[in-house]
């Protein structure tokens, strides 16, 4: 496995997610890890694209939760 292919992990206001090189799909995808009951997906065409896609990702979550919570 090479390093572009490696499984990289990344996180986000203490949230996680792990990615890795998809070549099938020509990006980076992942998954959150230790969310319950919610599944976050994460993209990107670089890894920091997909850091990105998953702080997007995370500040909508906490959005939901806080609406969800009032």
């Amino acid at each position: 496995m090479s390093q572009a292919k490696a499984q990289k992990t990344v996180s986000y206001k203490g949230y996680t997610a792990i990615v890795e090189w998809s070549d099938e799909e020509g990006c980076y995808v992942g998954n959150s890890v230790g969310i319950a009951h919610t599944f976050i997906e994460v993209r990107g065409a670089t890894l920091e694209e997909a850091l990105a896609d998953f702080a997007d990702s995370i500040e909508w979550h906490l959005e939901e939760c806080e609406r969800d919570a009032t």
